[in-house]
């Protein structure tokens, strides 16, 4: 575990609970060692077959507290908590509140009620600074965003502050409205080029549609995203 070959360390770990099967800090390391191995779903089982129900010691509360955030599965991290013996309300509410930033729900919540009562026990400054962090974003709405770039192509894009492809949207899709306007007003409707770029000018409209509402669902995980794993380098250890 020291040189980091969590896999090895894992089958190590199973040697010694064959011989001696309610070694508990063997129990513990294996489960840690399954999850810095990339297989937190094997320490996940072996948690639930050693202790299927019963209330769990500090330790192993917040190792199964970091198994099931690694998983992803918070019901299973509620499970933990409820069973955690140990841990004192301060620590749960730090927990709890590391659990809420991660699950990433709280974007869809009005910013004024981003307000969960755990944290105003929880004592880590570091995930109330994050959490403070949640208050200065805002969702994008895609159907915002799509009517936004219906009125003026590109503008749904910036709205999610992807000023770039928004400005390239709107660039695209003017000039070549522009060539289509000139062919046919100049060659009448019989212009090629008024329907060569007239296709071109409703090609990119359209695509302009789609990217919009691509844009604001992209910016809503990548906030997410991004609150999620500055969580996990506060909460879970190596």
């Amino acid at each position: 575990m020291q040189s980091h070959e969590y896999q090895l360390a894992a089958a190590e770990w199973d040697r010694v609970l064959f011989l001696n099967p309610f070694d508990t800090m063997a129990r513990l390391n294996l489960l840690k060692s399954f999850r810095l191995s990339d297989k937190p779903v094997e320490g996940w089982k072996k948690l639930n077959l050693w202790y299927p129900s019963a209330p769990l010691t500090k330790a192993f509360s917040l190792e199964a507290a970091q198994l099931a955030l690694t998983i992803g599965d918070f019901a299973a991290f509620g499970s933990v908590m409820d069973r955690s013996a140990d841990l004192s309300g301060a620590e749960k509410s730090t927990w709890k509140l590391g659990a809420w930033l991660m699950q990433g729900d709280w974007i869809n919540q009005p910013v004024k009620s981003r307000n969960p009562s755990f944290t105003v026990a929880s004592m880590n400054p570091q995930l109330l600074d994050i959490y403070s962090k949640t208050k200065d974003i805002h969702r994008k709405s895609p159907a915002a965003a799509v009517a936004l770039s219906c009125l003026v192509p590109g503008m749904g894009k910036i709205y999610s502050h992807d000023w770039k492809d928004g400005l390239m949207s709107l660039l695209f899709v003017a000039t070549s409205a522009f060539q289509s306007y000139r062919g046919f007003s100049k060659y009448g409707i019989s212009s090629v080029t008024g329907w060569i770029f007239g296709g071109l000018a409703t090609g990119f409209y359209t695509a302009n549609l789609f990217g919009s509402w691509k844009s604001a669902t992209l910016y809503n995980v990548n906030q997410t995203d991004r609150i999620r794993h500055e969580t996990e380098g506060v909460l879970i250890t190596h």
